[in-house]
């Protein structure tokens, strides 16, 4: 079943600045980038509702990126290297579909990268896209 997501992530004002044509198409593209990321539907939703909340202040932000590094660290048990590698697989997933990166940085949602659960559900997926063997 293909992901059937809206632009609930989305805030009014974002929303409005789509005509009907253009939602669709922005629907299909996520539809598409999320699949590609190989992100779980209930993944995908989360990850479109962390975006369409107000970015974090400054300390929030680098609350976020210590609490990812925490949780890649405890996922490794506490192996820098192999937390290191995990990040490095994570970029690796984002950057094949460079679609992902640009539409938060135009939506001035790069932040949502910092986020601790966004970091989980990105090694989730980039994990078991490797495991498939689709991701090196």
């Amino acid at each position: 079943d293909v992901i059937a997501l809206d632009l609930e992530g989305l805030s009014d004002e974002q929303k409005a600045t789509f005509n009907e044509e253009q939602q669709a198409a922005f629907k299909s593209n996520v539809t598409d980038m999320i699949a590609s990321a190989g992100l779980s539907p209930a993944g995908a939703r989360e990850l479109v509702m962390i975006t369409g909340q107000e970015p974090p202040t400054p300390e929030l932000e680098a609350q976020w990126r210590d609490d990812s590094l925490r949780f890649l660290l405890g996922r490794n048990n506490e192996d820098h290297k192999a937390a290191l590698a995990d990040l490095e697989l994570c970029q690796r997933l984002i950057a094949r579909d460079p679609r992902i990166q640009r539409i938060a940085e135009a939506m001035g949602k790069a932040h949502v990268f910092s986020n601790p659960r966004v970091t989980e559900l990105v090694l989730e997926a980039a994990r078991a896209e490797r495991m498939a063997g689709r991701l090196k």
